[in-house]
């Protein structure tokens, strides 16, 4: 979907940059939905982009515990991990969590991750 968004969306604009002269001019108006389309459309195919990759991260959790029947043990295991890099990438000291930081998140958070194994877990 991504994909074709910026298909439409560069053949729009090499149609605004060709049409660019004859503004100038006053002799043509780009059309509003034109302009919302460059700047909205593809925003939205990535933050959708960025949620389904954070939704396969969960369903690679969900399969990992199906494999391994015991989700305690894989939570324990992200915990481990988290900690082993912590000090390598010091990770806590460019993540904020806004809102926008999480739409824009590839994966979702350790704790995010832990949490939902433990819902799988009590039920």
């Amino acid at each position: 979907m991504q994909r074709i968004t910026h298909a439409v969306s560069g053949i729009l604009m090499m149609l605004v940059f060709f049409a660019f002269p004859l503004m100038v001019a006053n002799q043509t108006v780009i059309a509003p939905s034109v302009v919302l389309y460059l700047s909205v459309v593809p925003l939205i195919s990535l933050v959708a982009q960025l949620a389904l990759l954070r939704t396969r991260e969960f369903q690679a959790d969900i399969g990992a515990v199906e494999l391994t029947g015991d989700p305690a043990a894989l939570a324990s295991a992200l915990r481990r991990l988290e900690e082993m890099q912590r000090p390598i990438f010091n990770i806590r000291s460019y993540h904020r969590d806004t809102g926008l930081s999480r739409l824009l998140r590839t994966h979702p958070t350790t704790e995010e991750r832990i949490r939902r194994l433990g819902e799988v877990a009590a039920g």
